[in-house]
């Protein structure tokens, strides 16, 4: 692919993308057609767009630069890649004016899927990492893996799993509008505003159904991913016997990732933590089954988690192993309380290396460009 910057004059707000449109790295960012919808969605397109020059002449320093190619993307630059190119497929969505939105999402759960499979550990930090600073479409991105690890557990058919992933990128939709307000709030909902909460999982069905979705597993599963299996969800009450297995895999992915993200209100929780409550609501809240099955797969010291060790370092998890009690890890701050420009492989096994706390986003006070490195 011959990749040429976009001119402003190529793309308007109003107007569908005249072709696919992709970041420096060759990921897609927006496909052709999708609606430019808003003057913010121009702006970040043209910022980051790039197009196919299909071999047009280009400027001897351009050239220069094609024959020296960039380092193919790390993992944390496609979460990035993926992240925006959804954001831009739910501003289209929302704007009534993406007509394929059913073909579009599968389409991108496709590529998420292949990068997860490609290594597992490395994006599942990339999403722990990031979700220090939320955002809609990379909480979606960290539940759309966790739901896959826990369909692969639970060996759904390759229909119901990709139905799920679909739903997984789409769950939030009816919550577009409201989401930036309210994770920047500090004080309770008013009444308008939980009203809107409850109403967002059917608004989110109408907007995918105006989409041309009809996919009734995807389409429930949206409808019911805040339904609890003790009747105390909505938007229905729905208790347990009356919930699909596909809306129950949904819901419990998408409480973790909640949990561990910080709120004007809150800090972020720490992953260990949110295990914990997951599994103390085993039964009320959420599926026993389900809940066993997350922290199983993922961990109770996630990649991309950091922790404390006895002798005083600080190390980040890069990749679970048969225990979860101990993971691998790297130090990433020495005894001193130094930052390591390499970080060095622990034994948690061993005493002086023991994992004894985890640690907060608010205590990550040290460069992140050592730590991103550990994962490609």
């Amino acid at each position: 692919m011959d990749l040429v910057p976009l001119h402003r004059s190529e793309i308007q707000v109003g107007r569908e993308a005249p072709y696919d449109i992709f970041d420096l790295h060759g990921n897609k960012l927006l496909s052709k057609g999708v609606l430019i919808a808003s003057e913010s969605v121009w702006e970040r397109v043209l910022e980051r767009g790039w197009r196919d020059g299909g071999g047009e002449g280009a400027s001897g320093a351009r050239r220069a630069e094609r024959e020296a190619p960039p380092p193919p993307p790390t993992v944390f630059e496609k979460v990035e890649a993926f992240s925006g190119e959804l954001g831009l497929l739910h501003d289209a969505v929302v704007g009534g004016r993406a007509p394929d939105a059913g073909a579009a999402i599968h389409d991108l759960a496709g590529r998420v899927l292949a990068c997860f499979e490609a290594d597992q550990d490395a994006m599942l930090a990339a999403l722990q990492i990031g979700a220090a600073t939320d955002s809609a479409s990379s909480r979606m991105l960290h539940v759309c893996v966790l739901a896959e690890l826990m369909t692969d557990r639970l060996g759904l058919d390759p229909a119901m799993r990709r139905a799920i992933r679909a739903a997984t990128l789409s769950y939030d939709l009816g919550m577009h509008a409201l989401h930036a307000a309210l994770s920047m709030q500090a004080s309770g909902l008013t009444g308008e505003q939980q009203a809107q909460l409850h109403a967002h999982p059917q608004l989110g069905v109408d907007l995918l159904r105006r989409a041309g979705v009809d996919d009734e597993v995807w389409l429930d599963s949206v409808l019911s991913h805040h339904e609890r299996v003790d009747g105390s969800g909505y938007p229905r009450g729905l208790r347990e016997p009356d919930i699909s297995q596909a809306a129950r895999v949904l819901a419990i992915a998408d409480i973790y990732s909640a949990m561990i993200r910080p709120r004007a209100y809150r800090g972020a929780i720490q992953a260990r933590e949110a295990m914990r409550e997951i599994f103390l609501e085993r039964g009320r809240q959420v599926d026993p089954e389900l809940a066993a099955g997350l922290i199983k797969a993922v961990g109770i010291y996630p990649p991309g988690s950091f922790v404390r060790l006895s002798c005083g370092e600080v190390a980040v998890v890069v990749g679970r192993t048969d225990n979860a009690s101990l993971p691998e890890i790297r130090s990433v701050v020495g005894m001193e309380g130094m930052p390591r420009a390499v970080p060095v492989a622990r034994d948690p096994q061993d005493p002086l290396y023991a994992i004894i706390a985890t640690l907060p986003p608010s205590e990550y006070r040290f460069p992140m460009a050592p730590v991103r490195k550990l994962w490609r």
